[in-house]
């Protein structure tokens, strides 16, 4: 299956292009010195476990590393005020294409999108818990058999933790 590359130019850096396939290229110009700079495709980096490009707004200034979704989205006409993040859709944060972009809120990335990737850390995925399902399960059968307070002893926990867990303020998750 071939899929149809389009490119763009990138708002803000007039010597970049960017693509529908999440790729950063150069576009051909001459640079202080007068010699002819070729087309050349720009290499993403791995920065805090998302992919960025470094870009240079004119020549003689100093390089910029951008998120390379942001660039891709902005390079398609796509527009954020300053309170949107780039979220990634199904494919992960991986993928830059346009079709797995766009605009939204923290809360919008750290709900639905992060337990669909499964990079959620709540409930018994949280690397500081030590309970299971199975322990939540057990804590809410024993209300009213025991008291909270013992119930945290059995588990150690404290006595919020069991009265959030009973309460379904805290593993809401879990039936």
């Amino acid at each position: 299956m071939t899929c149809f590359e389009e490119w763009r130019p990138v708002p803000g850096f007039p010597r970049y292009e960017a693509s529908s396939l999440g790729r950063v290229r150069s576009v051909p110009y001459v640079d202080g010195k007068g010699h002819l700079r070729k087309q050349r495709m720009m290499t993403p980096r791995v920065n805090c476990g998302h992919w960025t490009v470094c870009l240079v707004r004119s020549v003689g200034a100093k390089q910029e590393r951008l998120p390379l979704g942001r660039v891709v989205l902005e390079a398609f006409g796509h527009r954020s005020n300053e309170k949107e993040i780039v979220l990634h859709g199904a494919r992960g944060r991986d993928c830059n294409e346009l079709s797995n972009l766009s605009f939204g809120s923290y809360t919008q990335n750290n709900g639905a999108d992060r337990r669909r990737d499964g990079t959620s850390l709540a409930n018994c995925d949280h690397p500081r818990t030590h309970l299971s399902e199975a322990d939540v399960r057990q804590i809410r059968s024993m209300r009213g058999k025991m008291t909270q307070e013992e119930i945290g002893q059995l588990f150690s926990i404290n006595q919020t933790t069991v009265s959030n867990i009973q309460l379904r303020k805290s593993f809401n998750s879990i039936p």
